[in-house]
């Protein structure tokens, strides 16, 4: 998290031109047309004793980052939220949604049945040609993954096993990367599990860890890095890593997805990690029919309301934006979304309208259909 003076200073470059307003996903959902006041936040950010005031209004703030994409000064917004969200928690200042939500994030983290082998991740408990402790690959399903999607873990094995390839899953990681407590300010408390995970996974000799929740995405690639001076291990998003292998020839798509998709870029995914071409490539390469871009899409690309978890504080505000981008899909001809992150994917599924799906389930779609295809024709 960064420092008190250099997000104040940071602050101090804003023009109050507005652009972030506009950019807001609260002035966008119907009924609600108040924004995280940035003039509020920086007065109480100023003075550093008055954060109660503002308690209730940033608890409206899903850390989706088009504020800060969008301002033409670069005004860490996202950072100053992340510090207030933080500071509220150790004053005992959050509003009673807010320390719902906070409370729930530190049961799960500290909930040891999700340490169990059993509990994690369950999709990854088959052979142990394909779950090998010897890999370099670590496979970390993420708590967003287990808790809201944990059928894109046991998609992630069926296409590693189709792939020719092995991972190994470490229960510990997948119990608290610590992601969530990030979010909320609480950097110091992830310090000494940081360290302890870079020990661990050194010591199984992983190098690369791949993830399908891009909460912990953000965790790992971004925080780990500035918590533990030597964590030096590769992370990816499933996406990213199934492509490489679809590069290297060890994964085969043929496009049989015969429905009309389209696609939907999650903000954590996108604005905070860019990583914008490989679930489109994905799709391109599935997609029997074709697909439609969304606009706008990539960095402009309007939140669905879920914020990795943040969004569920007021879950009934913004829903309606995630309907509002169905509706969108629907009437470009898309029959289903795509998306690449399993809190949106959920989000979209709460909001009701097209059929939902990750990436990562559409090429595990692609792989059993092009399976069953070569197995008739053995047999035929």
């Amino acid at each position: 998290m960064a420092e008190w003076l250099d997000l104040y200073t940071g602050l101090n470059d804003c023009t109050m031109c507005q652009l972030c307003y506009a950019a807001c996903p609260v002035a966008r959902t119907p009924g609600y047309a108040r924004a995280p006041l940035l003039s509020t936040l920086i007065a109480a950010f100023g003075s550093r004793w008055d954060l109660d005031t503002v308690a209730e209004t940033i608890s409206y703030c899903v850390d989706c980052r088009a504020c800060q994409t969008i301002c033409p000064y670069d005004v860490p917004i996202p950072a100053a939220m992340e510090w207030i969200r933080g500071e509220l928690a150790r004053r005992g200042q959050l509003t009673p949604a807010q320390a719902a939500s906070l409370d729930r994030i530190l049961r799960t983290a500290d909930n040891a049945a999700l340490s169990s082998s059993k509990s994690l991740p369950r999709a990854c408990r088959g052979g142990s040609e394909i779950r090998n402790p010897k890999s370099e690959i670590l496979y970390h399903a993420g708590e967003a993954t287990q808790r809201l999607r944990p059928a894109l873990a046991r998609a992630f094995e069926t296409i590693m096993a189709r792939a020719g390839q092995t991972f190994q899953v470490y229960s510990e990681l997948d119990a608290s990367c610590g992601a969530a407590l990030l979010r909320w300010g609480r950097a110091g408390e992830v310090v000494p599990l940081a360290r302890a995970h870079a020990a661990e996974l050194r010591r199984r000799g992983v190098r690369t860890i791949v993830t399908s929740a891009p909460a912990c995405y953000r965790a790992l690639a971004v925080d780990y890095p500035r918590l533990v001076p030597d964590w030096d291990f590769e992370v990816l998003h499933t996406a990213e890593y199934l492509l490489r292998l679809l590069e290297e020839g060890a994964l085969a798509l043929r496009s049989v997805y015969a429905r009309r998709l389209a696609y939907h870029d999650p903000c954590y995914l996108g604005r905070y990690l860019g990583v914008y071409e490989a679930p489109r490539r994905l799709i391109t390469a599935c997609s029997g029919t074709g697909w439609i871009e969304l606009e706008p899409s990539h960095a402009e690309a309007p939140c669905c309301g879920a914020g990795e978890g943040l969004g569920y504080v007021h879950e009934e505000t913004f829903r309606p934006l995630a309907g509002g981008r169905l509706r969108e899909a629907a009437e470009k001809g898309a029959e289903v979304l795509v998306t690449a992150s399993p809190s949106c994917a959920d989000f979209f599924q709460r909001a009701e309208g097209l059929a939902v799906l990750d990436v990562i389930e559409l090429v595990e779609y692609c792989v059993l259909r092009e399976q069953y295809t070569v197995e008739l024709r053995r047999h035929s």
